[in-house]
């Protein structure tokens, strides 16, 4: 088996086409398709279905490719070491959250990074859920992830970067948006904007309603955070969410927030990685560390070298 071989199957596996690989990979279509075939000989398994809407893997390809990916990261590793000598860190990273942290959270995060690490290129992937993120991370298809629950995986280092505070939002024209508090009870009935099943803001929401004793009414469903202000600015009910994700639109009084009596929804907010990990890993959990205070502020942009 070849380096070549495995840098065409991880470039097919993630951009599903046999062209697009061939060109990240700067070799021609046919030529990965020998790279492949060979490969695939070698192993005695077919790794691609190939299709009229392109290509996915087997299970075979599905069972390859984070080890394929451990090899290739090793071997950036191996350059990173060995051609600048530990002074400069090279190679590839792919860091994963959901679509609203990576959006308001982490952005000026990774903005700041790459602004430092030239030399490191950073892939972002927004998942659909958080058990998403957790099952990226776990399999080797991303290599940092964020997420808001707590995770126990021995595989895993599991770090705390920020606090997550979650806040009732109303919009300008709300009965309660001239209050600052309102009592848990006086939730039940009322009509709720809600974030899918899936999401961890909707478990924290679940969990809340479940402990006091009150039933909402869900009138909308969506895992898109601007939808769920939008709706919530025009009236169409109250929401949760992160406090991080309305500071614009409550500072322009476009929303209001609420605290819900002594309730204060706060969750930490982890970074996972696996514990077995390249230079560019540590390169970016080290940077993490030592920023993490500006995390949710957007000052990550800001702070001077």
């Amino acid at each position: 088996m070849e380096i070549r071989q495995f840098e065409a199957f991880v470039a097919i596996a993630e951009t599903g086409s046999f062209t697009a690989a061939g060109e990240r990979v700067s070799l021609t279509q046919s030529t990965v398709s020998q790279q492949i075939k060979a490969l695939e000989e070698e192993l005695g398994e077919a790794l691609f279905v190939r299709g009229g809407r392109g290509v996915r893997l087997t299970d075979a390809g599905e069972h390859l490719l984070p080890k394929a990916r451990l090899i290739l990261d090793a071997l950036d590793e191996i350059g990173a070491t060995f051609k600048n000598s530990g002074r400069t860190t090279r190679g590839r990273l792919r860091v994963g959250a959901a679509s609203m942290a990576t959006a308001y959270l982490f952005a000026p995060l990774y903005e700041r990074f790459i602004a430092t690490h030239p030399a490191i290129q950073l892939l972002v992937r927004s998942t659909a859920t958080t058990e998403e993120t957790l099952r990226q991370v776990v399999s080797g298809e991303i290599d940092v992830g964020f997420i808001a629950v707590p995770v126990s995986n021995a595989s895993l280092v599991v770090e705390v970067v920020t606090t997550d505070e979650v806040v009732l939002v109303v919009g300008p024209a709300h009965p309660w948006s001239g209050r600052s508090s309102v009592d848990p009870l006086e939730l039940d009935g009322q009509p709720m904007v809600a974030f899918e099943r899936g999401m961890s803001h909707r478990r924290t929401m679940d969990t809340l309603f479940a402990e006091i004793g009150v039933s909402p009414r869900i009138v909308s469903e969506t895992n898109d955070p601007q939808m769920v202000k939008s709706l919530i600015e025009i009236g169409l009910g109250i929401a949760l969410i992160p406090k991080w994700a309305v500071a614009r639109e409550v500072a322009t009084g476009r929303l209001h927030v609420l605290t819900l009596g002594s309730h204060r929804l706060e969750r930490d907010v982890n970074m996972i990685y696996l514990k077995r990990h390249t230079s560019s890993v540590r390169a970016f959990t080290d940077f993490c560390r030592q920023f993490k205070s500006t995390i949710g502020s957007g000052a990550a942009t800001v702070i001077a070298d």
